[in-house]
This record gives C-alpha cells, sequence and structure tokens, in this order.
C-alpha cells in the first residue's frame, strides 16, 4: 500500500512538473508574440515620425546617424528644402569624374523617394575624394562649417574640370556665375573702398565669396546693416606728431546670388539670442527664410526648414512639422549657426 502510495505522489508531481513546464512555455510564446508586436507598433510609429509629405507632394523624410554625422545630415536637408538647388543639380548632365554631384544626386534622389538614407557611406565618399580631408575625423563630433566647406568646394572643383576654384582669381563674377550654376546660387562680390580725404588716396578690393560671415547679434538683419556701415578708422599713414586723422572702410555688394548662405562666426560661443528674421534685405534685394542649421553646445547640429509657408524640424531621423507661422517665432533655443535664404520672387 505504501508503494502504490510514493508511485502516485511521483505520479502527481511529474504532471505538476510538466503543467508547470508547459505554462512556462505558454508564458514565453506570450510574451515573444507581444514583443514582437509592440517591436512593429515601435517601427511603424518611427516610420511615421521619420516620414512627411507636405501639400504639394514632397516627400520630407529622416536620415540616419550611424557615425556621429548629424552635421552632415543637417546640411544634406538644408539644402533639400531649396529647389532651385535641386533643379540646377539634377539638371546638370554629370561625368563619371565628377563624383561628388553624382553622390549628391543619388542621395537626394532616394530622399525624394522616402527613403530613409544612411548617410554615412556617402560622407566617407566625399571625403576619400580629397587626400586633403584626411583632417577631418570622420566618426567624430565635427563642424557643420567644416563639412559644408568640404562638400561645397568640392562640387566647384568638379565644375572647373578638376581644377580648384580661387576665389580671388575671378576676374569676371556675372561670367563665373553663367559658367557654374553653384556660382549663380551663391556666389557674391563684395566691395570694399578704403577712403582718406587728407591723403587723398581710394583704394578699391573686390572679393569674391559664396558665404557671408556674421557674427549674429540681436537679429539677422542687425548684424547685416552693421557690417554695411562705413568704418571710421585710423588712417595707417597718420602721424601722430602731425595730428592723428580717420578714413573710411566702405563696404558693399556689387553682386548677389539667387540665394544667401549666412555663417554665423558666434564667437564666443555663447549667443543663441538671436532674432531669425523671416526676410532681411541686403543692398534693397530682399530675401526669405529657407533653412537654418542649429547647434546645439555638445556638438550636435538639426535643421528647421520652410516650405510652402510651413516649417519642419529635422533632427537626424525625427521629422516634424512645427506649428508655428514663422521663424521668427522658433524662440532663442539653440545656436543658429548656417543660414540660408532665397532671393524673394
Amino acid at each position: 500500500m505504501q508503494k502504490n502510495g510514493n508511485l502516485h505522489i511521483m505520479k502527481s508531481r511529474k504532471v505538476l512538473f510538466s503543467l508547470l513546464i508547459s505554462l512556462i512555455i505558454v508564458q514565453i510564446f506570450v510574451l515573444i508574440v507581444l514583443f514582437k508586436k509592440q517591436r512593429k507598433i515601435n517601427n511603424e510609429k518611427n516610420q511615421l515620425n521619420s516620414k512627411i509629405t507636405s501639400s504639394s507632394g514632397k516627400i520630407i523624410v529622416g536620415l540616419k546617424n550611424e557615425n556621429l554625422v548629424c552635421y552632415f545630415n543637417a546640411l544634406l536637408q538644408a539644402f533639400y528644402f531649396q529647389n532651385n538647388f535641386l533643379e540646377k543639380l539634377f539638371s546638370y548632365k554629370h561625368t563619371q569624374d565628377q563624383k561628388c554631384i553624382s553622390i549628391l544626386k543619388e542621395v537626394f534622389n532616394k530622399m525624394s523617394k522616402g527613403i530613409i538614407v544612411n548617410t554615412s557611406k556617402y560622407l566617407k565618399q566625399i571625403l576619400d575624394l580629397d587626400a586633403q580631408n584626411k583632417s577631418f575625423k570622420f566618426g567624430n563630433f565635427e563642424d557643420a562649417g567644416t563639412c559644408f566647406n568640404i562638400f561645397f568646394l568640392r562640387i566647384l572643383k568638379e565644375l572647373n574640370n578638376g581644377r580648384e576654384v580661387i576665389c580671388s582669381e575671378i576676374t569676371d563674377i556675372e561670367q563665373f556665375k553663367t559658367n557654374c550654376f553653384i556660382g549663380e546660387l551663391y556666389f557674391y562680390q563684395l566691395k570694399r573702398t578704403y577712403y582718406c580725404s587728407i591723403c587723398n588716396e581710394t583704394n578699391i578690393e573686390f572679393q569674391n565669396n559664396h558665404t557671408v560671415c556674421l557674427y549674429l547679434n540681436n537679429s539677422v538683419q542687425e548684424s547685416i546693416n552693421i557690417m554695411f556701415n562705413t568704418e571710421c578708422f585710423e588712417c595707417y599713414q597718420s602721424n601722430p606728431e602731425e595730428g592723428v586723422h580717420f578714413a573710411t572702410n566702405i563696404f558693399e555688394i556689387t553682386s548677389l546670388g539667387s540665394n544667401i548662405i549666412i555663417k554665423n562666426t558666434h564667437f564666443p560661443m555663447k549667443n543663441a539670442n538671436v532674432l531669425i528674421n523671416n526676410k532681411i534685405t541686403i543692398h534693397n534685394q530682399e530675401y526669405i527664410f529657407k533653412a537654418c542649421v542649429f547647434h546645439i553646445i555638445g556638438l550636435h547640429y538639426y535643421t528647421v526648414a520652410s516650405l510652402e509657408s510651413v516649417l519642419y524640424k529635422l533632427d537626424d531621423l525625427s521629422v516634424s512639422k512645427l506649428n508655428i507661422k514663422s521663424i521668427e517665432v522658433f524662440g532663442f533655443k539653440h545656436l543658429p549657426d548656417i543660414l540660408i535664404y532665397e532671393k524673394s520672387e
């Protein structure tokens, strides 16, 4: 009797153990199903947050940031919102040797189809085109301004039959613009007139450039106005024994592009309290805000761009529509680093 009782207890334990194992397996299975379902929901949610279609049908899509290339992503987004740049770029028939132009076309083409691009490999390809880019620490925190100069000057080089474009050697800015769509879009000519009435001396210099470098303070428009104020200073021929006299520097822009790129020198790096004007005026020519690459202390970059009077924030994979009517009410949050304005129609 005792033996039969022990067998019954052992069988009962085996049944209970089997039931327990079965319950554990069922629970694990349920957890796996729930995990996969939640992951699918999260992926769908991320996909929605990474892609928006504008009212005109333009697809706005986020970009992957695998190797700390937020500066490159921010720049790509800023140029993606410039329709005149994209039109010129895609209408240009490039050759096999014009690799940077080809790379940018490929990236922007994928973006226009709603494809989330892993931009790291494309930046690496652009950097490898010139040996002088070895100092650029790919895969580390870098500066958006440095990255901008690298691919912008590379485009100029490819449009100039592989020869570097030296801005000071451009003698005819209008002819240069005719032959180079980048020149037509972005280049301007600055005229500096040095004048001293005492010495009866006038010296005129012309400078060609694709970027207006400003220390932004208070507002973009105010910073522009300060730049073009007549500057008075002690004449270099002034003799203290005969009495100090002053000369003037007068700055004028004699040729403007379709777009204006403004680089904030922001030194020291502390002044984020800058009003970004929706419209600016340079020598009676009005320009409208298109994009701004913002810098967050700690070396992170993102973009706010305008399309059809709607503002979008683009931060790597994240894409969102801002519920504000103008960039002027975006608020003093982060440092405006690179701004792009487009000529008003």
